[in-house]
């Protein structure tokens, strides 16, 4: 068993063993250490059928944070079709065993690995090709040669082959979710091109200008983004396209503010009830034909420092509107306001960073520190209370609780920006915030304090329909609410109901 201070590494080999023996013990240890820093696979015959259960699990796992690392004697134990037939239908990775030989690799430092690793070395080993180069940790250089002692030595042909890969987490999202992601693609292509006269290419033009910025502030993400990418089948920047949208179109509003560019609204809540149970809540608002492409993504990153979280959000958009198993949740308002600082962290990659947080304080501390490139109201909330940041190109302002314990927020500014230009946009904005606070008073003077069940209910709320807080993509309305959310962060839960609240939609609850 591993020391306390040591990290938990499961170590399988399944070769000339009883299969059913080996497949219990396997499941009785990852049941035992449900998130070992990583699981190292010794041998190919984890690919047999027999151990199909085996792998179903290491892919949950996978799917939870975890890393498995096939390696030690694999790749001297399985055959290239079978290999390649594994990893395609269990894995979804487009991954296949390539050529077999000795030679010098280099450290790839655009994979985002431990710097402190062997800058080169030599090694006789089985290579993969079909390898995203994000993904690769060694490869070959200009150089390298197949190094042999009783043939020539041939120049590698194939220089994108690496005998070393790291498939990221959000390989998950983008293969699971592939065609959920190729609809989101195909919605902004279409919404770009339509509202902003911007064709793709010059989407992935403006998408490039962020990379600089998501490998100072979040390399993380930007490989979880990569990886999207790969198992998708799309280029990076289709993917840092998704999750920079809010700023490409805030560049594009800044240069040319009369073309008709679109953001999405909401309506959001947090407060404090009488007995100090904290809600975070909303209606979020966007285009209906985008509806098909929401999923809901739980995310985990075993033996580290940071919460689990779960989020309802766009596919191929990696931060959005939820919770974590800190107790610390996130909401989204969009504002509409001139300027982007592409040097700031763009707001997807925000409120991932907010989920990523362990309070409410540090959440904000982290949005603080970096700033927030384009505008939007982020609401962050915790078992001891909510700030809502309005953010902007230029800061941040924090919007407290008021004194009924309640922070209420739609698309508009609620707080002084000197300097800043916010052009009218959603004409019902302030009507919506008007209409919470009230329906929300009203509760209050009933006698009856705030529940999950009465919040649901005026979420609900019709009034100045089509633009209501219950909105309908309908007359003048060019949105819909396509999710309502509501949160219990000290229950670790929510309730999520897709489409509008009124017309009983799916609903489900999440629960960390």
């Amino acid at each position: 068993m591993a020391e306390p201070t040591k990290p938990t590494v499961l170590l399988f080999g399944f070769g000339d063993e009883s299969s059913q023996y080996l497949t219990n013990q396997a499941r009785a240890l990852m049941d035992k250490h449900s998130k070992p820093r990583s699981i190292l696979i010794s041998d190919g015959d984890i690919m047999k059928p027999k151990y199909d259960a085996v792998t179903q699990r290491l892919i949950q796992y996978v799917r939870m944070g975890g890393t498995v690392v096939l390696g030690a004697y694999f790749s001297s134990s399985v055959r290239p079709l079978d290999f390649d037939k594994y990893i395609q239908e269990n894995w979804s990775l487009p991954w296949r065993q390539s050529n077999y030989h000795r030679t010098t690799v280099h450290f790839n430092a655009a994979c985002g690995a431990d710097r402190r690793l062997p800058p080169s070395y030599s090694q006789k080993a089985t290579h993969l090709k079909n390898v995203n180069r994000a993904s690769a940790w060694y490869l070959p250089g200009e150089g390298s040669v197949i190094e042999s002692t009783v043939f020539q030595s041939d120049p590698i042909v194939d220089k994108t082959e690496s005998p070393i890969v790291l498939g990221q987490i959000g390989l998950q999202h983008g293969s699971k979710a592939k065609d959920k992601v190729h609809g989101s693609l195909d919605f902004y292509r279409d919404l770009f091109q339509r509202t902003c006269a911007l064709d793709w290419t010059g989407v992935r033009k403006e998408a490039s200008q962020f990379i600089e910025t998501l490998e100072r502030l979040c390399p993380a993400h930007l490989e979880e983004m990569r990886g999207i990418a790969q198992a998708a089948g799309v280029d990076d920047t289709d993917i840092i396209a998704l999750s920079v949208r809010t700023e490409i179109v805030f560049g594009i509003f800044t240069d040319q503010p009369r073309l008709p560019v679109k953001v999405d609204g909401c309506t959001s809540v947090a407060l404090r009830t009488n007995v100090g149970v904290v809600f975070l809540a909303q209606n979020w608002d966007w285009m209906v034909e985008q509806a098909p492409n929401l999923l809901v993504c739980h995310v985990s990153q075993p033996d580290t420092n940071t919460p689990s979280f779960v989020m309802v959000t766009e596919a191929g958009v990696i931060g959005k509107i939820g919770f974590n198993d800190a107790g610390v949740g996130v909401c989204l308002n969009a504002i509409r306001a001139r300027g982007v600082d592409k040097f700031k962290l763009p707001v997807h990659l925000g409120l991932g960073a907010v989920l990523e947080s362990e309070s409410r304080q540090d959440a904000v501390n982290k949005l603080e520190a970096n700033g927030v490139a384009g505008s939007a109201q982020i609401l962050v909330a915790d078992t001891t209370g909510a700030t809502g940041l309005e953010c902007t190109s230029e800061g941040i302002t924090e919007l407290d609780m008021d004194a009924k314990g309640r922070v209420v927020h739609s698309n508009h500014l609620l707080l002084a920006h000197p300097g800043l230009d916010e052009l009218p946009w959603l004409c019902d904005s302030p009507a919506r915030l008007a209409r919470m606070h009230q329906r929300l008073d009203e509760k209050v003077s009933s006698g009856k304090d705030i529940s999950a069940s009465s919040l649901s209910e005026i979420f609900k709320d019709k009034e100045g329909y089509p633009c209501a807080i219950n909105r309908s993509q309908s007359g003048g309305s060019k949105t819909g609410t396509l999710f309502n959310i509501i949160t219990e962060l000290s229950e670790r839960r929510a309730s999520v109901t897709f489409g509008r609240p009124t017309e009983n939609g799916d609903s489900i609850q999440l629960a960390l």
